[in-house]
């Protein structure tokens, strides 16, 4: 059975906790928040701790988060698993 894991999104200095449920999950692509990253290299750390009985991870998608059509911002957001 699926359970909630936790996942790291380090960038820098940052680190980012994200914790994902899922049992909630649908099949594709799900939603895993908006996060402001600058820019440069990203590494997104999956754990195998988990509250159920397997960790499924598949691909991170990031998408350029925009207030206008015309105007990208620096927000990024992650979908995966």
């Amino acid at each position: 059975t699926l359970g909630s894991l936790d996942i790291v999104i380090e960038t820098g200095e940052r680190r980012i906790p994200v914790t994902f449920d899922a049992r909630t999950a649908i099949a594709g692509w799900n939603d895993l928040g908006t996060f402001d990253l600058p820019t440069g290299p990203v590494t997104v750390v999956v754990s195998d701790d988990t509250t159920g009985d397997v960790v499924v991870a598949d691909a991170i998608r990031w998408e350029p988060v925009t207030t206008d059509a015309r105007v990208p911002t620096s927000e990024n957001s992650a979908a995966g698993f």
